[in-house]
């Protein structure tokens, strides 16, 4: 068996051999597996989520089970041991249902653009801050012994998840998905500030209001600062140099997208094509609408994992994008191991070079997909090569 530093080496082979679509021995094996991990191991979603050592140890019996080339989720996502001190934030547990319930938020209204982009870290303590502490309780408050115990809170999430970062790489030879973000303005405008329904009325609304703070922020150093600072050759353990998600793309047309998203995304993609830098986008909702614009994006720079669109149908529109995904949680869910395999296999001969076989979705619920599927493909395709 090879040592995590030899393994880390062959997977690194692997994905940069997709990305540049060369031939690889055998097809990169993705795991876009979330909570439904932490059902698997035994434990309830709070165990993982308010307890780091049952987070580790839960990680560690997934990897050994599952052994995966590339990671998205390590428990390092909705750190409720923090936005519950804040009074509970916008994501909360929900044990019933074995899942994390996301609530609809804002925190900016629509005539503020302006005050925003004079002095957006005055707006974030004035104005954010305490909306955020009084969506769930009006009289909520912090004191300073509780800010404090926020600060220690966060102080040890960052070294619980630098911790399984690093075990990840160095016990696991494995990558992970998720390495510097670059998060564009609307996202973080509908995600953060106005919510989805906010953002949508303000892209018919308030279009030059919205242009203007989007510079602004884009030009920023805390939103731009993990594309500006980090070469390619700096990056050890990850997929790709940079890391998108696009949500708010979902609502968008075509000409929305071309007016508010593509001209800072496409300084993105120059950026990251001339410094040599690979970006991985994780894509929720449908996106083949947008296929004129990212017919642009030179071949070698990107690779999307399309969570709605057909990933075949993707292939074929966008032949200088690699992809990862192509299985569904209704096949994983609901099928028998060999009907996986065989599926999994007619993926991998019908997308060929540049592609990554993953699950098409975020598996988070007990249903979306059964172990010996999993372990059903992972088995074939660990042995088999082409």
């Amino acid at each position: 068996m090879m040592d995590a530093q030899a393994l880390l080496k062959e997977r690194t082979e692997l994905f940069d051999n997709a990305y540049s679509f060369k031939h690889n021995r055998r097809v990169p094996l993705g795991c876009n597996i979330w909570s439904w991990q932490i059902l698997d191991c035994g434990y309830k979603m709070s165990d993982a989520l308010l307890n780091y050592d049952i987070a580790e140890k839960i990680n560690r019996e997934f990897h050994e089970r599952y052994p995966f080339d590339a990671y998205t989720n390590l428990i390092t996502r909705n750190p409720q041991r923090i936005t519950g001190l804040m009074g509970g934030g916008n994501h909360f547990v929900d044990e019933s249902d074995e899942m994390i319930q996301s609530v609809e938020h804002g925190y900016m209204e629509a005539e503020e653009f302006g005050a925003f982009t004079e002095n957006a870290d005055d707006f974030y303590w004035k104005k954010v801050l305490p909306r955020y502490l009084t969506q769930n309780d009006p009289d909520k408050k912090l004191t300073i012994g509780e800010f404090k115990q926020v600060l220690k809170e966060w102080k040890d999430f960052t070294v619980y998840s630098q911790k399984m970062l690093d075990m990840n790489i160095r016990e696991f030879g494995a990558l992970m998905y998720y390495s510097r973000m670059v998060r564009l303005p609307l996202e973080h405008l509908a995600l953060d500030l106005r919510g989805l329904k906010g953002a949508s009325l303000d892209m018919r609304r308030n279009k030059n209001e919205i242009l203007k703070w989007a510079d602004a922020v884009y030009e920023s150093t805390s939103n731009m600062a993990g594309f500006n600072a980090v070469s390619a050759s700096e990056q050890k353990g990850f997929v790709a140099d940079i890391t998108m998600v696009w949500q708010v793309v979902s609502l968008m047309s075509p000409k929305q997208f071309e007016t508010f998203y593509w001209p800072q995304l496409k300084r993105v993609i120059d950026g990251a094509a001339a410094n040599h830098q690979k970006i991985f986008v994780a894509a929720q909702g449908t996106i083949l609408r947008f296929a004129d614009f990212l017919q642009e994006v030179p071949k070698g720079v990107m690779m999307i994992h399309p969570e709605g669109d057909d990933i075949r149908e993707f292939r074929e529109r966008l032949p200088n994008i690699a992809l990862a995904g192509g299985l569904s949680t209704s096949l994983l869910g609901n099928a028998k191991p060999d009907e996986v395999v065989d599926e999994a296999k007619r993926l991998v001969d019908d997308m060929g070079d540049g592609f990554v076989l993953c699950q098409n979705q975020m598996i988070s619920y007990r249903n979306d997909c059964k172990r010996e599927n999993l372990l059903a493909y992972l088995d074939y395709f660990k042995s088999h090569t082409y």
